[in-house]
């Protein structure tokens, strides 16, 4: 369990979670949504194994390592702005194609880092000032103490 190629009762799991479009021994695809609710929730401070195993997947399962990999490139394409701009179609376009389509991209696309930014720059400015406030206190615990 957890390593390599999926088993058989492993991946009957996974084709029962509503997350997943497709699943075989070696790869799952997940639903936009659940790429979606992934990033929400890690932005939200949780971690990529907590994330999972809340949607309903057996971690153990799947195995550090893939969590580890799809949080990376879901994360990667988020900032990119690109994350959910593929579509699975079954079979593929045309003879022999791989079932992944590029969609196009959406227009508020990239948005999410600069919220991730805004967010940052605003973290270190309240930062900055509960330092000034923590040195003002202390100064005026000292002065009392004199």
């Amino acid at each position: 369990m957890g390593r390599g190629k999926l088993t058989g009762k492993e991946l009957e799991e996974l084709r029962r979670n509503p997350y997943v479009v497709e699943a075989d021994e070696g790869r799952i695809i997940y639903s936009n949504e659940f790429k979606d609710y992934f990033i929400h929730e890690y932005m939200d401070g949780k971690k990529p194994g907590e994330i999972f195993r809340s949607a309903g997947f057996d971690v153990k399962a799947l195995g550090s390592k893939r969590i580890e990999r799809a949080s990376a490139r879901w994360r990667e394409s988020f900032f990119a702005g690109t994350l959910g701009s593929y579509e699975y179609r079954p079979g593929g376009e045309g003879s022999g194609g791989s079932g992944v389509k590029r969609r196009k991209r959406k227009p508020e696309a990239g948005k999410g880092e600069e919220k991730l930014k805004a967010t940052i720059e605003e973290q270190r400015k309240t930062i900055l000032k509960l330092r000034e406030e923590l040195e003002r206190l202390r100064a005026e615990e000292q002065e009392e103490d004199k």
